[in-house]
């Protein structure tokens, strides 16, 4: 009975309810970026082929290898004017990971 008053009551103050009787939400920000795969991940799931198509032969060596992480890859590159930073890939040279 008393489960039934609970429901009867938040339904009276608009809660979402799921079925166990707990108050349902949306997932937070930092919930649904837990339910992401990670860049790592995604490089893991891949074929070599699909890698070395996706990031170059090289490149795709030096991941699978651990000379190089995937978060090295990303440069900003800073703008003197008002134009936008400029986000591009760093090359093996810049990141001493050539073969």
């Amino acid at each position: 009975m008393a489960d039934q008053s609970r429901r009867a009551a938040a339904r009276q103050l608009g809660e979402k309810m799921d079925g166990r009787g707990l108050e349902a939400r949306d997932p937070t920000p930092q919930e649904l970026a837990g339910m992401r795969p990670t860049g790592q991940q995604m490089f893991d799931a891949m074929t070599p082929a699909q890698q070395d198509e996706a990031y170059g032969p090289a490149m795709a060596q030096a991941l699978r290898e651990g000379r190089v992480k995937l978060a090295d890859l990303t440069k900003r590159q800073k703008m003197d004017s008002a134009a936008p930073d400029t986000i591009r890939t760093a090359s093996l040279e810049e990141l001493d990971a050539g073969p």
